[in-house]
C-alpha cells in the first residue's frame, strides 16, 4: 500500500497520507493504545480523553470521547477500511449531528481514513490541535502498519 486517502467528512478535504510522513516513535506508542482500545470500555489515551474501536470485516471505527462531569461525551470518530463496499462509509454518514460536506452516495476512494467531528467537540476545542495527525497515524495502524517500520 503506497498511500492512505485521508477524507475529513465534516469540510470533504481529502488528502493523500503516504508512510514516510509517519514518526516511528509516536506510532508504536499509538498502536499499543490501539490494540488497548479495542476492549469493551476502551481506554484513556491522555487526561481527560477515552478512546474506543471496533474492527469488522470491512474496517475499523475508532470514536474518541471526551470525560466531561464524569461522563463519555463523542468528540471524533474515524472510520478506516482497505475493502469497504459502502457498508462503513454509509455508517459514518447516519446520524451525523453535525454537517457533511461529504454524502453516503459518494464514491468511496480506497483504502481509506475518513474522520467526523462529533457533537461534544466544541467542549473539547484543544483536541482539534491533534486530532487531525491522529487520524493519520490510526489509518496506518489500522490498515497497513507493516509500512511504519
Amino acid at each position: 500500500m503506497e498511500y492512505l486517502n485521508h477524507i475529513a467528512l465534516n469540510s470533504g478535504h481529502h488528502s493523500k497520507i503516504y508512510p514516510e510522513e509517519i514518526s516511528k516513535d509516536s506510532y508504536f506508542t499509538l498502536r499499543g493504545l490501539f490494540k488497548k482500545s479495542l476492549c469493551r470500555d476502551g481506554i484513556g489515551i491522555m487526561d481527560g480523553y477515552i478512546m474506543k474501536s471496533t474492527e469488522s470485516g470491512i474496517g475499523y471505527l475508532i470514536t474518541l470521547f471526551g470525560i466531561l462531569n464524569g461522563s463519555k461525551a463523542p468528540i471524533f470518530t474515524i472510520g478506516c477500511s482497505k475493502n469497504d463496499t459502502g457498508e462503513l462509509w454509509r455508517l459514518l454518514h447516519e446520524d451525523s449531528p453535525l454537517p457533511l460536506n461529504s454524502k453516503a452516495t459518494d464514491q468511496i476512494m480506497l483504502p481509506y481514513v475518513a474522520d467526523k467531528l462529533e457533537i461534544a467537540m466544541p467542549l473539547f476545542v484543544d483536541a482539534l490541535k491533534w486530532t487531525d495527525d491522529f487520524s493519520r497515524y490510526m489509518g496506518w495502524i489500522c490498515l497497513a502498519p507493516d509500512k511504519v517500520r
